[in-house]
């Protein structure tokens, strides 16, 4: 999920606002998406990253977990949100992609975990990434994100699908047991 051109520091459209504000301005895109949720009964649960552009500006990587079922319209609602803002820029494929792009998870590409756990690795302290400066790059992105007060990463949603009685019914009785 990335930010309306107006909040990148690069164009000639930027509104001068800082990269706290671009980042406030993903929150509340991403906070709309998680009212859109609840107010469908959606359940889900994931975790977001996020991570300076070369111009400072930031983006937001996630994996999100939902039922199945589901995944379309969940996918569909973020994108609508993320695209809402300034939509008469989006003139292209391209342009639509680079506001908002989501897929299923690959499992011959790899697993979401492993997805998100890159981009985790890549901001804290570049361990295993391929990049030969992976380390340095990550000194600076965390500096990125404390001088401007920046959480990099948050867990949320939920797990209602998975939690209490839903799950304890689905459980064989001779594994419950064995849980005592």
């Amino acid at each position: 999920m990335d930010t309306a051109v107006k909040y990148h520091r690069s164009s000639r459209k930027w509104n001068g606002c800082t990269v706290k504000e671009a980042h406030q301005n993903l929150m509340e895109q991403w906070k709309l998406a998680r009212a859109h949720f609840a107010k469908i009964d959606l359940p889900w649960f994931g975790l977001r990253v996020a991570e300076p552009h070369k111009d400072g500006t930031p983006h937001l990587h996630a994996f999100v977990y939902c039922p199945a079922e589901r995944k379309e319209e969940l996918m569909r609602i973020c994108a609508m949100i993320a695209r809402s803002e300034c939509a008469d820029e989006l003139t292209s494929k391209k342009q639509r992609k680079a506001r908002f792009h989501a897929k299923p998870c690959d499992p011959a590409k790899g697993s979401a975990t492993g997805y998100i756990i890159k981009y985790i690795s890549k901001n804290i302290n570049g361990s295993h990434m391929p990049e030969g400066n992976a380390g340095e790059l990550a000194v600076s992105v965390r500096a990125w994100a404390s001088a401007w007060g920046i959480k990099q990463f948050s867990q949320s949603g939920s797990h209602r699908w998975e939690c209490g009685d839903s799950y304890a019914e689905r459980i064989k009785p001779m594994s419950l047991s064995m849980r005592t």
